[in-house]
């Protein structure tokens, strides 16, 4: 099944903006995570957030990367990818691109290294912004 020209390039356009927006969500989601850190039961539900998030966005970016490829990406497997992604991401790379073009794009694990930058990045800055403004001080 290969993609009409138009639509692939709206679904290649879609799955960056899903991507990107999903990335600006976690840096937010982060900084109220470490502003937060002390209060246990909203500490967890934003990291739990933050985590909904990261998968969401990546299983949003194979969606619309599979149809732009004119690639079926079943029911079955976009559950997969939701529940255990670091699993079948690599999967999908496989299935949908071949071993060669996979091993290429690290089979697609490439896909968390800008969640990890954002969320360790946001984390790591509130936390000095909000300790020398004296919110982490002893009171």
């Amino acid at each position: 099944m290969t993609a009409d020209p138009i639509q692939k390039k709206h679904y290649e356009h879609r799955r960056w903006y899903v991507y990107v927006v999903a990335l600006e969500l976690v840096v937010i989601v982060t900084a109220a995570e470490a502003a937060y850190s002390y209060h246990e039961g909203l500490a967890d539900v934003l990291n739990f957030v933050s985590a909904i998030v990261v998968t969401g966005g990546i299983l949003a970016w194979c969606i619309y990367d599979s149809l732009a490829r004119g690639f079926r990406l079943s029911y079955g497997n976009k559950w997969r990818i939701a529940l255990l992604a670091v699993v079948f991401v690599p999967v999908y790379f496989w299935e949908s691109r071949g071993a060669k073009k996979s091993a290429k794009s690290l089979f697609g694990l490439s896909l968390y290294a800008p969640f990890c930058a954002a969320y360790y990045g946001a984390w790591y800055l509130t936390v000095e912004i909000l300790t020398r403004i004296g919110y982490f001080s002893p009171g």
